[in-house]
């Protein structure tokens, strides 16, 4: 049997290609390719950088969405399916509207794909493909695997990419990986991880955990024994985890070079409205103090549009970006996305 993965872009102007500062790896793709069957045949198209071979036979197409890629991931699906090549569908934006998916294709993963995956494969094998497939099962992510040969000759950015964890057990109201994972959280072994990054094809590394510091004790335990690598890597972190001075020195210790921070809001009224009572403005100093002391730049990021907000409150991040000299500082609007 033949399968074909693809991962869509946001769309593109016609005749222009995709912004080239995004084209990294994508991981989830490699980790649902290693847990395909031998048997079967794998073609994978990344929307971003090539074109789609709708001409492809397959027994099964799978796409990956995201609320901002779904759109675009419908009008691909829409071609196979015009040809009667099913379609099953997964990613955030699947899982919190999977009715509204099933209208581009046939079948659903609702959640995490490995649970369910085999079952998917076989079932478009025998043509007896369901409508929605799910598990509430976390599986241990000691068994995690990437097959990253499906990126061979793709172009990629030279940074290899790395899982951790999956999830953050915090419930900030914005945050679609809360809901996702229902504010549940899991480390893969440290011994794992570490081996991954000896390994790591590039010396750049980025660990995709949405929150890499969400169990601050496995963190520790996994930065040392990652010391010693060569490599140089960068993640996210809450800033409320980044009052622990040996952690950041631990990171720092074993080649962390960057973070992105969420730091929201200068106004304790919209860090409560959103749920984000871990941060604590009065620490914000302090911590970016202890991250310079350990070579560790910062990605800033603030979030305007709460109820209460005000005029003010933008120039204060402003403001406070500029002094504490972040190395980027992203302001964003909020944003409705499904689940949150």
């Amino acid at each position: 049997p033949k399968l074909i993965l693809i991962y869509p872009s946001i769309g593109r102007k016609p005749g222009e290609p995709f912004v080239r500062s995004w084209q990294q790896e994508p991981l989830a793709m490699a980790v649902l390719a290693a847990l395909t069957p031998q048997e079967w045949q794998i073609r994978f198209f990344d929307d971003r950088l090539e074109k789609i071979d709708y001409g492809s036979q397959a027994d099964l197409v799978g796409i990956s969405i995201e609320t901002y890629t779904a759109r675009r991931g419908y009008q691909i699906a829409d071609r196979f399916s015009s040809r009667g090549i099913p379609v099953v569908f997964g990613g955030y934006h699947a899982t919190f509207r999977p009715d509204e998916a099933l209208g581009h294709g046939d079948a659903v993963c609702i959640g995490e794909a490995e649970p369910v995956w085999k079952d998917i494969l076989a079932d478009a094998a025998f043509g007896t493909l369901q409508k929605k497939y799910s598990h509430t099962a976390r599986i241990p992510l000691d068994s995690i695997r990437a097959d990253k040969s499906i990126f061979k000759g793709k172009g990629y950015m030279p940074v290899s990419l790395i899982e951790t964890s999956r999830g953050c057990p915090f419930r900030c109201g914005f945050c679609s990986v809360s809901a996702f994972f229902e504010a549940t959280y899991r480390r893969r072994p440290a011994e794992q991880v570490a081996r991954d990054l000896r390994e790591a094809e590039h010396r750049y590394v980025f660990f995709v955990d949405d929150n890499f510091t969400g169990d601050i004790p496995a963190a520790k335990e996994l930065c040392r024994a990652a010391r010693g690598s060569g490599k140089r890597w960068i993640s996210q972190a809450t800033a409320c985890s980044l009052r622990d001075r040996e952690l950041v020195r631990l990171m720092a210790g074993s080649g962390c070079f960057g973070l992105l921070v969420g730091f929201e809001s200068m106004d304790r009224g919209s860090l409560a409205a959103m749920n984000k009572g871990i941060n604590a403005v009065d620490d914000y100093s302090g911590i970016l103090e202890n991250l310079r002391e350990n070579g560790i730049h910062v990605y800033g990021t603030f979030l305007f549009g709460y109820p209460g907000g005000s005029e003010k409150g933008f120039q204060e991040c402003v403001d406070f970006a500029i002094r504490e000299k972040l190395y980027i500082a992203a302001f964003n609007h909020l944003v409705p996305f499904p689940g949150t």
